[in-house]
């Protein structure tokens, strides 16, 4: 970006830190909802941990018997089980509801005015990290017709 004006690079700073939070958001919910498969991580392991992902933290503050019952799962002491780490993730599922494709849904816009009419490829790339990250966010890596959503340049 040698060269970029401030208002580029200003752009530019604000698409990778709203990417960065998407993305964040999509390991968030794979830790929850994922396949360890597909992922290379250990699903649940964040609830195993008592970890305060984004959708924990949703159910923790929620009202209602799930999120009360989530609230005395993270408050015990004890190490949990592999069926206390199930109930935990239908806790979650419960109290703060499905995940949402809200974190990655802005990201793509934030691009266009950056890069979007003077440099059309260069957004088109942008576009297509964005479109990966937020399936990878609602469909465990999975796209809408069920095959992996492409790497993004792919």
């Amino acid at each position: 970006m040698a060269g970029a004006d401030g208002e580029r690079i200003s752009g530019l700073r604000e698409f990778g830190r709203r990417l960065g939070v998407a993305f964040q958001c999509a390991d968030d919910v794979l830790g929850i909802r994922g396949r360890t498969a597909r992922s290379g991580r250990p699903v649940g392991a964040d609830l195993a941990a008592r970890k305060k992902s984004l959708p924990v933290v949703a159910a923790l503050s929620g009202e209602g018997a799930a999120a009360e019952r989530l609230r005395a799962l993270y408050a015990a002491t004890h190490p949990l089980d592999e069926q206390e780490v199930d109930l935990a993730r239908e806790l979650v599922e419960e109290a703060a509801g499905p995940p949402s494709r809200r974190p990655a849904s802005g990201v793509g816009r934030a691009a266009r005015p950056v890069v979007g009419a003077a440099h059309p490829d260069a957004y088109r790339q942008l576009r297509d990290m964005t479109s990966w990250s937020s399936q990878r966010t609602v469909l465990g890596e999975v796209g809408r017709e069920g095959h992996r959503a492409p790497a993004p340049g792919r």
